[in-house]
């Protein structure tokens, strides 16, 4: 039992960690998303420089993974919190003289 909860507290770290590197890739995409050029009429311009292109490129792509990642790691923190909770409704039902199910 004490190795579920080290490891919710090591998903738990993990989560906040990811978190924080979301948030600075997402700041990174949208600091490359303002220096895309604007014509005058306030429309984005199409025409950038190659090597924007393949910036905004890979911030998109890390951006995108890295959410995913985030979420694969919420789930086993649920997936924890579940089997720590049935094996807590378990000895529970056990001192009562009970099966749970």
């Amino acid at each position: 039992m004490r190795d579920y909860y080290n490891q919710l507290t090591d998903v738990q770290q993990k989560i906040l960690e990811k978190e924080l590197e979301v948030e600075s890739i997402k700041e990174r995409l949208d600091d490359l998303k303002e220096k895309v050029p604007t014509a005058s009429d306030g429309v984005k311009s199409i025409y950038i420089s190659d090597q924007l292109k393949d910036a905004l490129h890979k911030a998109g792509v890390k951006y995108r993974f890295e959410k995913t990642r985030l979420l694969e790691i919420k789930s086993k923190e649920v997936s924890l919190l579940n089997k720590i909770k049935l094996w807590e409704n378990d000895r529970l039902a056990q001192r009562e003289g009970r099966k749970y199910e």
